[in-house]
């Protein structure tokens, strides 16, 4: 079921904030237009000006009332008019709303908003402005989730050294609002976040979700870092797959490796890609995928200038030290990395002229759309060739046991400090689940979708009735580290533990008797593949068949 009361809630937040920026604008609207008042056009006709000056601050109001409605202002006109000398108490008023970020005509994924207000009242003219947010709503009412908001989303680690910032771009179109900088992160351990050296994150605040470490972020200097928890973990969105082919056995293609300029108009492969002079530059032209099996380095001053929509797949690390990726005015760059992205005294964003090629740091703003890198080997996509991805759990505890029930979209994980988690994406995102122990845990086993148990140390059995929305520990009257548990049916199941002791139960773990004793040698784990035997095997070679004959 979907419901709308999130959403109008969010709306009534966005407008709040509108009424503030118009109340701010108007102030300065009228203090500057109060300056003019001296102005010898303003003089001649006192009466016109304040006229004017009051329909321009009603025309602006009437702006804010169009955004609160459910008018499609965003695609109303092309060129952003929402009024055009429309007469209003001997007046003429216009209003036109843009796009603050790039001053054009808004879009649909347009949410920073300029009005302006014009006024005219026998020949004079009066302006006012006012700024706005407005965030998008899908037209089904419901949220959508991603990542556009933050300047950094980390996975497992954001780590900066040395003398690396994040701070606000000053070039950026919303740079003079004064937003704080948004860093993301799915880990909760302590120094998922971690500043070292002189590095800093200037007005930056770190978004994170529920469960996480005091000691989350450590900062060696610097400003302090705003944190703000939220109450689900931010999501990972899959990321797009590549058309390059994983590397398979040895690279059978050659390096590529300039000291002057090259231009690729084609799909192209290479083993390792190295330019190391400044006269080094690698033009990408077109559209087309250009990969580098092994390692992108590009030093004292070589470049690659991207002139077209390229992706760039590099499966091994990229490095850049005094270097650029730099993009034409319409250009996009994918840029997928098996590896690390070492930047030292460079600079990947729009083309410069060579004489800004320098350290000022004052570089022009690009849309962050037009470049995204994302990592291989987070996702299925280019990393199955390796019949192996890897995926991001959301904790550093060491994992024991995982076990999909029934499919491979839901599927639990568990570890040290009584960690449970569950995924119901195929495991792209695991979700923690609320563990009522602390210790390991080490084997988990479902008999349906709802009904399931995990077994640990001390031990610890713990059940869920409710697909793992919630856990209960099974008290027992014996301690023992539980390596592995097994259920046949809602009733029959069996424990194998480190002191080499095999239980069964009948009546879903309440209560539970010994069936064999290996006197020394541990119990690793158990089988049963249907049929009336099951298997348990153990230190020492050590097999055991256990009949089921009498257990159910």
């Amino acid at each position: 079921m979907r419901h709308s009361t999130p959403d109008t809630q969010r709306r009534g937040l966005a407008m709040m904030l509108v009424l503030l920026s118009v109340s701010m604008a108007t102030i300065l609207a009228v203090a500057y237009l109060a300056s003019r008042d001296n102005s010898i056009a303003i003089s001649r006709n006192i009466e016109s000006a304040i006229t004017a000056r009051w329909a321009a601050l009603s025309a602006l109001e009437t702006g804010v009332a169009i955004l609160e409605t459910e008018v499609d202002w965003r695609t109303f006109d092309p060129q952003g008019m929402l009024l055009w000398n429309y007469p209003l108490s001997g007046a003429s008023i216009s209003l036109i709303v843009a796009d603050l970020a790039t001053g054009q005509p808004p879009d649909s994924r347009t949410e920073h908003v300029l009005l302006v207000a014009r006024a005219t009242v026998n020949g004079v003219t009066q302006r006012a402005t006012a700024t706005a947010y407005v965030p998008t709503v899908p037209a089904d009412a419901t949220a959508a989730v991603d990542l556009a908001e933050f300047a950094v989303f980390g996975s497992q680690k954001i780590l900066l050294t040395q003398n690396a910032t994040i701070a606000r771009w000053p070039t950026a179109a919303l740079s003079t609002l004064g937003p704080r900088v948004r860093l993301g992160i799915q880990a909760i351990a302590a120094g998922s976040v971690e500043l070292r050296d002189n590095a800093a994150a200037i007005d930056s605040t770190v978004y994170h979700g529920p469960g996480a470490s005091g000691a989350l972020v450590l900062n060696a200097s610097g400003p302090a870092i705003k944190q703000v928890g939220l109450l689900d973990q931010i999501p990972m969105p899959a990321a797009p797959l590549t058309n390059a082919r994983y590397p398979d056995g040895e690279s059978i293609y050659t390096d590529l490796s300039s000291n002057g300029s090259v231009t690729v108009n084609t799909d192209s492969r290479w083993h390792n890609v190295a330019l190391s002079t400044s006269a080094g530059l690698l033009t990408l032209r077109g559209d087309l995928t250009a990969v580098a099996e092994g390692d992108l380095n590009l030093s004292t001053g070589a470049g690659i200038l991207i002139d077209g929509n390229v992706e760039l797949v590099v499966f091994g690390n990229a490095t850049l030290d005094t270097a650029f990726i730099e993009l034409t005015d319409t250009a996009t760059l994918t840029l997928y990395l098996g590896g690390d992205l070492t930047l030292t005294d460079s600079y990947i964003g729009e083309e410069r002229p060579d004489n800004t090629r320098d350290n000022t740091g004052y570089a022009p703003h690009i849309n962050p759309l037009r470049i995204q890198i994302f990592s291989i080997n987070a996702y299925d996509g280019a990393g199955a060739g390796t019949g192996w991805a890897a995926l991001y759990s959301g904790t550093t505890e060491t994992l024991r046991g995982i076990h999909f029930p029934a499919d491979a979209t839901t599927g639990y994980a568990a570890g040290g400090n009584g960690t449970i988690l569950k995924t119901t994406d195929g495991g792209k995102n695991w979700a923690s689940q609320a563990s009522p122990v602390d210790d390991w845990l080490k084997a988990i086993d479902f008999v349906n979708p709802n009904l399931g148990f995990i077994a640990g140390s001390n031990s610890a059995l713990l059940r869920t009735d409710d697909g793992g929305t919630s856990w209960r520990r099974i008290e027992l009257p014996f301690r023992e580290k539980l390596n592995d548990v097994k259920f046949v049916s809602e009733k029959i199941g069996f424990l194998v533990s480190m002191e080499g002791r095999m239980r069964a139960t009948r009546d879903g773990g309440r209560s539970w008797r010994l069936l064999h004793d290996m006197g020394g040698g541990a119990l690793t784990s158990l089988s049963f593949p249907g049929g009336r035997a099951g298997y348990a095997a153990g230190e020492r070679g050590t097999i055991l068949r256990v009949p089921l004959d009498g257990e159910h």
